[in-house]
């Protein structure tokens, strides 16, 4: 990230739970990791968020909210 930094480029942040739970529905069955799990994932994240730029991300974005079917 410091190189990243130095030569200007802006650092962005994108959390995708959405995307995290379709991809893992799609993997084989041994090789799931449980929905709960990923749900556990995605709070650590959101709690995560506001500290993400005073790692020197210039941009933090949680595109969207895990729905409370996991869906």
């Amino acid at each position: 990230m410091h190189q990243l930094e130095r030569s200007g480029v802006d650092l962005k942040s994108f959390v995708l739970p959405d995307v995290c739970l379709r991809r893992n529905s799609e993997r084989p069955a041994n090789r799931r990791v449980p929905d709960d799990v990923l749900r556990w994932q995605h709070q650590l994240a959101v709690e995560a968020l506001p500290g993400l730029t005073a790692e020197g991300f210039d941009e933090v974005r949680l595109y969207p909210a895990v729905s409370r079917s996991g869906r």
